[in-house]
């Protein structure tokens, strides 16, 4: 984020920062079960949300945001340069779209 962020935002991010590191996946799509499947049908191709987190001693990590399953209640998510697929819970996501939406 770059200039003043609006009041809130820092709360915001420390709470998405802390969701994504907590919060395990709910499942893992392994290499083989994704590897003929185009990750479109996932969300990811574009992904609906990209996040990239940068720290002052350690190396930035991406991760990807993609679609609800059926059900509505997690966001298919790709790590870069990991081929498996996770199974986020919704509120991971969420708080990750109030980060960007409200900068």
């Amino acid at each position: 984020t770059q200039g003043n962020a609006a009041p809130g935002f820092e709360a915001r991010l420390e709470a998405a920062l802390t969701l994504l590191r907590n919060s395990g996946p709910e499942r893992m799509l392994s290499d083989s079960e994704v590897a003929g499947v185009d990750a479109g049908q996932f969300g990811l191709d574009p992904p609906k949300l990209r996040v990239v987190v940068r720290g002052a001693e350690t190396s930035a990590f991406a991760i990807s945001f993609g679609a609800t399953n059926l059900l509505g209640l997690s966001h298919y998510a790709r790590v870069d340069g990991r081929r498996e697929i996770a199974l986020l819970p919704g509120f991971v996501a969420e708080a990750w779209e109030e980060v960007g939406g409200k900068p």
